[in-house]
């Protein structure tokens, strides 16, 4: 089976995943095979986490003033 290249790493792997958010071809290291999420598009998915957490916390501070 020939090996296929990894667009983030550029290593020669046996297998590649498409990102279901941009469409990058990425090798198990470079992002999650289970999400089908390639390194960048996770991080931007954590970031976005992290910040709709953020805001719901001080929403709750908010709310404890009222």
């Amino acid at each position: 089976m020939p090996k296929k290249e990894c667009e983030i790493c550029g290593e020669l792997v046996d297998k590649v995943y498409k990102c279901k958010v941009c469409g990058t071809l990425f090798c198990e290291e470079c992002g999650s095979v289970e999400d089908k999420l390639c390194l960048t598009c996770l991080e931007e998915e954590e970031e976005e986490d992290w910040e709709e957490e953020e805001n719901l916390e001080e929403e709750r501070e908010d709310e404890d003033w009222v």
